[in-house]
């Protein structure tokens, strides 16, 4: 029988003993032609496997090839590996049961279950994409439709993960990290990561006055996330996650003196009006990645200020510091490890174009100003602000360089205050004999007018390492959620972007760069140009 006949009969029997023996999956190959030998029992099965199929590298090379690029056969072989309750670690090619970790001189590989798919048994090696897959589970199709829905109902996850949970969410987490690490074009891969906080974190409601109580309502909170975290590598239970979310009442308090979705177009607000005045006047504008290190991967989640909000999707700076202490102490490193490949592979632009829209979206919070005008602040989602602030660390130093001593808003520390205390000095010791003149130029809605074709434009030139993330973020509208609803932001940078001000900085250095013929003095901090005129006075004769 030959290996194409095998993959078909073993497809129709669902790859299932028969008369208490299990075919070997790699029938076919090395000798192999019935995969009966030696396989009566799982023991014997995987004995056989690692004796017959794993025993050279040579043999091991061969099949992870042929893993990679037969979807069929991987499929098979995941079944072969789920029923008999061990894990394939596609770096070493060796078997290991799934409690076991594999080491390996850059770390520790460990197997993590989210849903049960036969894909998630062979570690390391990504499974063959034949187009556009769309993932339906339970009448659920897993897309960024899905996305959608879940991203316009109200922020319900808690401030903080309890103790007692925050195990079982490091081991989830590690998860959905993993699988998108494995397979980046994945639009379900990404969809199930940024759809975690929401299912598994949210905030326990009491139903009665009993459950209202302190003390009860702190234990119910942790039984309600460990169930949802048990549901959760469940496909049955994730379906059922989903579908309770979609169910509960749109009862959140918009931030724009509650513009409602049921009204007849909520863009009609003033304060709406304003906002949208702000963020999409005006007509729509479309290297080798930068790669960062898991120790400044840290630096950039530890750098989030305590109490910082959460984006659209739920998710908390705090929530994923949480999972590194406590019980998650024990799986830092491979947590750590996953983030930093996430975050590369965003860098890389390996997150589908499709999800642009979400990733680069925020709740809109309007600030009032001092003239009764609004400053819209977006809160970006953390995974979105952590790449930023990576980028952000991976080239700022070059960049401070490149805008040399003509701004003090990017790459300096206390940069304002010291443009504040020179102008101070300057004007204290010329303003007697009134040769000291200084013009204050501020732009009006600066971040959010800034032209998108001159900001891609001067990314791909001065920093192109980071031009692939910028583009992601930048090269499309994104939507900024008032309430319930949204509106679609196409121009500028969104204030609250940790990039925000490098690419402003980026836009406004030519227009410096003009003024400096002139002889004229001149400092930048962020939307300000700062000019000083020191004049000599005629001595009288």
């Amino acid at each position: 029988m030959g290996l194409g006949d095998w993959v078909a009969s073993s497809s129709e029997m669902g790859v299932r003993p028969m008369d208490g023996v299990w075919p070997c999956p790699f029938r076919g190959f090395h000798c192999c032609p019935d995969g009966m030998a030696g396989s009566k029992g799982f023991p014997r099965l995987i004995a056989h496997i690692k004796r017959l199929h794993l025993s050279s590298d040579d043999r091991k090379k061969v099949l992870r090839e042929a893993i990679s690029t037969d979807l069929d056969l991987f499929v098979s072989v995941g079944e072969a590996l789920k029923s008999s309750g061990q894990w394939l670690c596609g770096v070493c090619m060796c078997l290991h049961a799934l409690s076991r970790g594999c080491h390996h001189e850059d770390g520790l590989t460990v197997f993590n279950r989210v849903v049960g798919d036969t894909e998630e048994f062979i570690v390391g090696i990504p499974k063959l994409r034949t187009g556009k897959e769309v993932v339906h589970l339970g009448g659920l199709v897993v897309d960024d439709g899905l996305l959608d829905r879940v991203f316009s109902l109200p922020i319900t996850t808690v401030k903080s993960i309890p103790p007692s949970c925050r195990m079982a969410f490091s081991h989830a987490l590690t998860a959905a990290l993993g699988k998108v690490a494995t397979t980046p074009d994945s639009v379900e891969a990404w969809v199930r990561l940024l759809l975690l906080p929401r299912c598994t974190l949210r905030v326990f409601r009491p139903s009665n006055r009993q459950e209202h109580r302190s003390g009860n309502r702190k234990s119910l909170q942790c039984q309600s996330i460990r169930r949802s975290l048990a549901a959760w590598g469940d496909e049955d239970g994730f379906v059922e996650l989903i579908l309770s979310l979609l169910a509960q009442p749109s009862n959140e308090s918009p931030s724009l003196d509650k513009p409602s979705s049921s009204s007849v177009n909520p863009t009609n607000h003033p304060n709406v009006k304003q906002c949208l005045r702000k963020v999409a006047d005006g007509h729509f504008t479309a290297a080798p990645p930068l790669v960062v290190d898991a120790n400044c991967v840290f630096k950039c989640i530890t750098s989030f200020p305590k109490g910082t909000s959460c984006g659209r999707d739920g998710l908390r700076a705090q929530h994923i510091l949480d999972s590194f202490c406590g019980e998650g102490s024990a799986i830092a490193g491979g947590l750590l490890k996953a983030i930093s490949t996430v975050v590369n592979l965003c860098l890389a632009g390996r997150c589908p174009k499709t999800l642009a829209e979400f990733v680069a979206s925020a709740p809109l919070t309007p600030l009032l100003k001092p003239d009764n005008g609004i400053r819209p602040i977006a809160v970006g989602m953390i995974w979105r602000r952590l790449v930023s602030k990576a980028a952000m660390r991976g080239v700022g130093k070059e960049m401070a360089k490149y805008l040399g001593d003509f701004q003090f808003g990017v790459g300096v520390p206390s940069g304002a205050e010291a443009v504040l205390h020179s102008a101070n000095r300057f004007l204290n010791e010329f303003h007697s004999d009134g040769s000291l003149a200084m013009l204050t130029v501020d732009f009006t809605n600066a971040f959010n007018l800034v032209s998108r074709t001159s900001l891609l434009h001067e990314v791909q030139t001065r920093c192109p390492s980071i031009s692939l993330w910028v583009d992601f973020l930048y090269g499309q509208p994104a939507r900024l959620y008032v309430g319930n609803d949204h509106i679609w932001s196409t121009t500028g940078v969104q204030q609250g972007d940790p990039l925000g001000p490098l690419l402003f900085a980026l836009v406004l250095h030519p227009l410096v760069h003009r003024i400096k013929p002139s002889r004229v003095p001149t400092k930048t901090v962020e939307t300000t140009i700062t000019l000083f005129q020191l004049e000599k006075r005629k001595k009288e004769m």
